[in-house]
Order: structure tokens, then sequence, then C-alpha cells
């Protein structure tokens, strides 16, 4: 994940999710039968809280693995900018990051046009798009599974 206070909140929540989870765990171990029922509920929050904070960061680290397997075993293709706009489901802090449109059309399949999303970015990159095409990492089993190389933009610090 680039926001490291986002990481920062779901780990928060994983570590809550744990506590809260050991806490009904032990505590269902430790009590009579008769008050057995109160302890689902806090074991049912255990399990929510941790599953809030964990899948997100789980889904980030294989997104993270499969750009570096990409990098190096994938095909390099050269897409077509298509556009660069805000991504509107996403708004941080009353700011929507920008995502860059790309398409490319294989010439080994007639009649099939890719189309590309490249990950958020916090700043407007139409003044550093020098090139009308971006290069693009694909899966060549499986084009689905790509990366769209931003190592052309400025770094934030």
């Amino acid at each position: 994940m680039q926001n490291k206070t986002l990481t920062f909140i779901l780990g928060l929540f994983g570590l809550i999710g744990a506590i809260i989870l050991c806490v009904a765990i032990y505590s269902l171990c430790t009590t009579y039968r008769s008050d057995i029922s109160d302890y689902y509920v806090l074991l049912g929050m255990g399990v929510v809280f941790l599953l809030i904070g964990v899948v997100p960061l789980i889904m980030s680290i294989r997104r993270k693995n499969l750009n570096a397997q990409l990098l190096q075993t994938g095909r390099a293709i050269q897409a077509k900018v298509t556009s660069v706009e805000f991504n509107q489901a996403l708004t941080v802090n009353g700011r929507n990051p920008f995502v860059i449109y790309c398409q490319w059309s294989d010439p080994l399949a007639s009649n099939t046009l890719y189309l590309f999303r490249s990950g958020n970015i916090w700043f407007n990159p139409s003044d550093f798009i020098k090139n009308e095409t971006v290069t693009v990492y694909i899966d060549e089993n499986n084009p689905k599974n790509y990366y769209v190389d931003l190592t052309f933009l400025p770094q934030v610090v």
C-alpha cells in the first residue's frame, strides 16, 4: 500500500481484532456454560475486526509480489495512452488520485484489444507523459495480470 497511514490503520484493526479474539477464546474456555452466549458476540467482533485489518494487507502484499514478478518475467509491451483521469472510487482527505488508462492491440490475436489502468498517482502525471505510449508488463498466459510501469514519473517526497 502506498499510503502508510492506511497501512497503519489496517494493521491496528488487525491487532485489535486479534486481541478481542484472544480475549473471547480465553473467556469461552474459563466461563460456565450458562454465561457462554455473551462471548459469541465478542468472538464475532474479533473475527470481523481481524478480517477488516488482515484481508486488505494480504491483498496489497499479493499485488506487490505479482508486480515484482511481472517486472522480471512479464512481456514488456508499449500501450497507447488514452486518458489521464481522476479515480472517483477513492477519496483521501478530500482528494482523488489520478490514473492512466492505456490500450494495446495484440498483433498475434486479431480483434483483441486490451485495456490497462495504472495504479493510483497522487499528482497530475499529464505533464510528465512525453510519449504516446507507456510500458506495460503482461503475463503472456493471462494478459489480465499486468503492471503499468510508472518509473518515468518523478518520485514524490
